[in-house]
């Protein structure tokens, strides 16, 4: 099917400029929901969309902070280990 059929224009014609219809709130407006990759435009953050209450935040504060403690202890063991094998069987 030609285009001219589909339109009632002819082939030649120019094109009518249509961009501002996709744009936010316009009546041809473009949902890239789903499609894989990244927009071009700057979006906002993700976790933005999160539904954390305020009264969540600081316990999980609390959880990165212990979690923190945990694995510096446990870089300071591995050292320790790292260490005492070189000493013990050098190469």
């Amino acid at each position: 099917m030609l285009h001219s059929q589909i339109t009632n224009e002819s082939d030649l014609h120019s094109p009518k400029s249509h961009a501002s219809s996709h744009q936010n709130n316009k009546s041809d407006e473009i949902n890239v929901n789903g499609l894989s990759g990244e927009l071009a435009d700057v979006q906002p953050p993700k976790f933005a969309t999160t539904d954390l209450k305020p009264d969540v935040i600081p316990s999980l504060m609390q959880t990165l902070w212990q979690l923190d403690a945990i694995i510096t202890t446990l870089e300071s063991k591995i050292e320790i280990l790292t260490t005492k094998a070189d000493v013990e069987f050098p190469v």
